[in-house]
């Protein structure tokens, strides 16, 4: 029995950080000496109170406490073992820290594998503005070398017939010119290309950052959403409550100090990251960005500011949990070919791209004729911004407004 004893204040070592608790009066094993005084927390061997006179925090052992005292706490330490049984049946970790679902250990861990992501978006941004800029420098060098022909062409329009040596010198300059100017043109080709390499490199590396960062945004709020449901689980509340019993507030189905924290990070790491301008990819022609449709689901979408809604196909509508109902509001689509497609209007609770999120979107779910059709990212979400899509550098631009105002027309 005693063993046991031993065994399960072993285990409140570990259950009772050092935290506050109610008041209780404790007495010694001799019956000389009582306290009132709030349990911190134990160990195997001995207890620390905090004294409710004066707030100073006195050491016991345990051996020196009365019978009933350490009765009481045995009893306690059952209770808390039976406790820790059930939440750790339910899926709970419990750490000094108060509890945790294994998807928060997940969670640091993808937050760990966030910097490297992060640190190739600033490298491949990095690259692509040291491309632009190559660009912009080898345009104004076409620049000059066309205005130097200029005005070579005025001097030479200006000398007599007489003077051969110098209209054969200006000539010279100008085809020598003329040469430069191809040449430099046709660098300015081979640089161009450069730019459009690291573009799409920039907006793959991005993607993936956010891919990443919406699979942790996702987890954090499955976490939450376990917790909540957890609390209405009556053995599960019991159990918390029996972790509580000692030390009152330090187990609690909700946000704890650990998560908090790795909320706290997982925003910090977005910093710098998320912009108004956003950078598209151009697959096929067309430009694509990615898009988490109601917190949690990521598809890369296709921008069509001719497009006056949202369009999913039915496929990716079902994924994300969007409800497709035969009272739903009807609609035809006309593809660039001239084929109608059919189609249901619905409604997508959240819409995000980059940092700008859209709720209540209107969307155009399209029916089983039509599932290889792309994701459309269209009007009913852009013109919630000011926005702009400039189809050169591959960037879409959004600018969040007041609810009455109305965004102007790009």
């Amino acid at each position: 029995m005693r063993t046991k004893f031993w065994l399960l204040l072993a285990l409140a070592a570990i259950l009772l950080p050092g935290r506050t608790a109610t008041a209780r009066v404790w007495t010694s094993s001799n019956g000389e000496h009582r306290i009132e005084a709030e349990l911190v927390g134990f160990d195997a061997e001995r207890v620390r109170l905090k004294k409710r006179d004066d707030g100073k925090i006195v050491v016991v052992p345990l051996d020196q406490l009365g019978e009933s005292d350490q009765k009481w706490i045995a009893e306690l330490v059952a209770r808390q073992a039976a406790a820790k049984a059930v939440l750790e049946k339910r899926g709970f970790r419990i750490s000094s820290d108060g509890l945790q679902v294994p998807e928060e250990l997940e969670l640091k861990n993808g937050l760990r594998d966030l910097p490297p992501l992060k640190k190739a978006v600033l490298d491949a941004d990095r690259k692509l503005e040291s491309a632009r800029k190559q660009v912009d420098d080898n345009r104004g060098a076409v620049e000059k070398l066309i205005e130097a022909n200029r005005q070579l062409n005025a001097q030479l329009a200006m000398i007599r017939p007489t003077q051969i040596t110098l209209n054969n010198k200006l000539v010279a300059a100008i085809q020598a010119n003329k040469a430069q100017i191809v040449l430099t043109q046709e660098q300015g080709k081979k640089l161009e290309k450069q730019v459009e390499t690291a573009r799409g490199e920039a907006a793959q590396t991005r993607a993936t950052f956010l891919e990443a960062v919406g699979k942790l945004r996702t987890l954090v709020v499955d976490i939450i959403a376990k917790y909540e449901e957890s609390a209405k689980e009556d053995d599960v509340a019991a159990a918390v409550a029996a972790m509580n019993e000692a030390l009152p507030g330090t187990y609690v189905l909700g946000e704890s100090r650990t998560l908090a924290a790795s909320i706290r990070e997982l925003e910090k790491l977005q910093e710098h990251i998320d912009s108004d301008s956003i950078p598209l990819r151009s697959v096929a022609g067309r430009l694509v960005v990615s898009a988490v449709i109601n917190d949690k689901h990521n598809y890369d979408m296709i921008v069509d500011a001719g497009s006056s809604l949202v369009v999913l196909p039915l496929a990716i509508a079902g994924q994300c949990g969007i409800e497709v109902k035969e009272s739903d509001q009807n609609a035809r689509l006309a593809h660039a070919d001239g084929k109608i497609v059919l189609g249901k209007v619905v409604t997508i609770s959240s819409l995000q791209v980059g940092r700008f999120t859209a709720k209540e979107v209107k969307c155009v779910v399209l029916g089983i004729d039509a599932l290889n059709a792309q994701p459309l990212l269209g009007k009913s979400f852009l013109e919630k911004f000011q926005y702009e899509v400039d189809a050169q550098k591959c960037t879409l631009t959004l600018i969040e407004v007041a609810p009455e105002a109305k965004p102007p027309a790009p």
